[in-house]
């Protein structure tokens, strides 16, 4: 798998954090096969309560024929119904790999029916490749996929495979990543903007003029150098934490009418 592009340069964030005491302040983003699903010919309802004597499928190369015809419910020797056609139809277009499908009834004898459903089946996505990606290999990124090479190009899949990568992007500090799915043909290619890397570079404390920085800082699990991601935050949780045991500290101490906040300040960039 060919690496096309290169990472941008690292930041830092410092964080500046303020607490203020009786009134208190802490301030510590596939494009591939886009084609929806087209809407399945609808069978004409004239047919209704005569025989179906045959179901054939035409079309599917990968699928087996038994599995499509496991999520038919309608079945020779039984009564052409409607409301059950259309929802044989509705069963497949849900089969993963099928990505149309069409009825034909061919009248055989009177009141007897010939089924045939033709199926329109999915792309299938004969490699993958990564462009942008400098912090973490390909072999690395592959693994993450929810699909492998070979498998059907479903479209929430490839999706999901953009969410992913982006996902373990920001996890490592990354919040700016950018993912991108690209067909070429049978090929797809996630291009990757990876962006800065950002970090906390320090964390300060204003307001406290009983307590000191020290005391407050060793209330907090977020520490000098943690990375920022989800979009240019901390673990939402973390800080939430971290709130938390600030405003019950300073209960403790008899601060009861504390409050806590955090205030991001301004980036500064870093090549580590």
């Amino acid at each position: 798998m060919k690496r096309l592009s290169r990472l941008g340069p690292q930041r830092h964030l410092g964080f500046n954090c303020s607490v203020v005491l009786l009134g208190c302040l802490f301030t510590a983003q596939a494009t591939w096969l886009t084609t929806n699903r087209a809407s399945a010919q609808t069978p004409a309802p004239d047919f209704q309560g005569r025989t179906i004597t045959e179901i054939q499928v035409k079309g599917n190369s990968r699928i087996a024929t038994s599995t499509i015809l496991a999520k038919i419910s309608s079945k020779p020797g039984q009564p052409y119904r409607y409301q059950t056609i259309n929802q044989d139809i509705k069963s497949l277009q849900q089969l993963r790999g099928i990505h149309t499908v069409y009825l034909s009834v061919i009248k055989d004898t009177p009141g007897e029916l010939v089924l045939i459903f033709q199926v329109l089946e999915e792309s299938v996505v004969s490699s993958i490749e990564f462009a942008g990606n400098r912090r973490f290999p390909d072999d690395e990124l592959y693994k993450l996929l929810p699909f492998k090479a070979g498998d059907f190009a479903d479209t929430y899949l490839l999706a999901r495979g953009r969410q992913v990568l982006l996902d373990h992007y920001r996890k490592a500090g990354y919040d700016r990543a950018a993912v991108t799915a690209v067909p070429s043909q049978a090929k797809l290619v996630y291009r990757i903007v990876e962006g800065p890397r950002i970090r906390i570079r320090k964390i300060t404390f204003e307001g406290n003029k009983q307590i000191s920085s020290g005391k407050l800082r060793s209330q907090i699990a977020t520490k000098p150098y943690s990375f920022i991601f989800s979009d240019g935050n901390l673990d939402r949780q973390q800080i939430d934490n971290d709130i938390a045991k600030l405003v019950q500290y300073l209960l403790e101490k008899g601060y009861l009418e504390a409050r806590v906040y955090k205030r991001p300040m301004n980036y500064s960039s870093d090549q580590k």
